[in-house]
């Protein structure tokens, strides 16, 4: 087992100054605010392992860090890795519960050992993982940042010389045949890996962290790729999950769209929203035009975790369509207007955050509000 020294820091939000550093290496457990006496215990480590540590404490030791040789490649963040081995619960920071004892508030040495029990539980959770996984994850990040150092601690190096069949062959039915995985293999590695984490997991209510979608905003056109855009090929997952009319069946138990004049319109109408195309529908009062995007949004909420919002000027239209929706036991639905009360809209806020939602009735009015604004800019790679 490597020897590896765990690190923390507290900073100064003003002045951004280092106030207070935390470490554990071996046996000793240190606290400081004297970098100098931190670097003179911990000079033997093989890595350093922090919790977001790449983006927030590294810029503040990094010449401290490359005195005793050590640079981002030799640096675990359990932050990047628990989005990866934890796809359905990710951890989105520290379980500080100890922040409740004022006296222990802000303290980097209890963050190390929070840290330290974090990286054990995601070593545990690495060697559960499939064979297929484990491979994937190790040749697309063995020389990234945050994780390389990961792959020498569970001491694993296995290779393949083919990554794209391999993952083509173990995510079989779950993505598109055609996909072009040669491109994010090469250009987005770290992207790639948080996608197919998701769809191995197999949950779907699971989302990417926030922090993530904003990291590596190339999640949203993987996802899109792999799961949410019909090749027109023969291929078992889009004549699948990308099936108009099997979507028809199992969202509102119909056989068939509407037609008028003999014309398919409603089937038209979901099959442009389904490839991606923009579109101008007008339809009769009565004549089935929610459907034509709810489909299209019930579909993208569970092949790629997509976010699909209505603007409706009346209110009462807006609950109709989301009881209409819960009748038929679709829950995923939602609407953010002044008939609810604070308890109301705030559940509703929530379960857009934690992807139990994946439509959003608002209306136009409450584009104005900063509460909306920040919610849709929070998710906006879920559209």
């Amino acid at each position: 087992m490597p020897h590896i020294a765990y690190l923390d820091l507290e900073i100064d939000s003003h002045t951004k100054k280092m106030m207070d550093i935390g470490a554990i290496f071996a046996d000793k457990h240190l606290h400081t605010s004297k970098m100098n006496e931190i670097i003179s215990q911990i000079k033997d480590a093989d890595f350093i392992c922090g919790h977001n540590f790449l983006t927030h404490d590294y810029t503040y030791i990094q010449s401290d860090l490359q005195s005793i040789n050590k640079n981002t490649i030799d640096i675990v963040d359990t932050l990047y890795l628990s989005a990866l081995l934890f796809p359905k619960r990710p951890y989105h920071a520290l379980d500080k519960d100890y922040k409740t004892d004022f006296e222990n508030s802000n303290n980097p040495l209890n963050d190390c050992i929070i840290t330290k029990e974090l990286l054990e539980q995601e070593i545990i959770a690495f060697h559960q993982l499939s064979e297929n996984l484990k491979i994937i994850f190790y040749q697309l990040l063995k020389d990234k940042a945050g994780f390389a150092p990961f792959f020498k601690i569970v001491n694993f190096n296995q290779y393949c010389s083919s990554i794209v069949t391999l993952i083509k062959n173990h995510f079989q039915h779950k993505i598109c045949e055609h996909s072009i995985l040669n491109e994010f293999f090469q250009k987005y590695p770290i992207g790639l890996c948080y996608v197919l984490a998701l769809i191995d997991c197999d949950e779907r209510h699971s989302i990417s962290p926030s922090w993530v979608l904003y990291k590596h905003p190339e999640i949203d056109y993987i996802f899109n790729e792999l799961r949410a855009t019909p090749c027109h090929k023969p291929c078992v997952y889009c004549d699948d999950k990308l099936n108009a009319k099997k979507a028809l069946g199992k969202y509102f138990g119909y056989d068939d769209f509407r037609s008028y004049d003999n014309k398919p319109l409603q089937a038209q109408a979901v099959q442009s929203a389904i490839n991606g195309e923009s579109l101008l529908a007008v339809f009769p009062t009565g004549g089935g035009k929610s459907i034509t995007f709810q489909i299209p949004a019930l579909m993208a909420g569970e092949n790629k975790k997509g976010l699909t919002v209505i603007i409706s000027p009346l209110q009462s239209l807006m609950k109709d369509q989301v009881d209409n929706l819960e009748n038929r036991g679709i829950t995923e639905a939602v609407t953010i207007n002044g008939l609810l009360d604070p308890i109301e809209r705030q559940k509703a806020i929530e379960r857009i955050k934690d992807g139990t939602a994946s439509l959003l009735y608002i209306s136009p009015e409450s584009l104005r509000s900063r509460t909306i604004e920040n919610l849709v800019l929070l998710n906006k790679d879920r559209f």
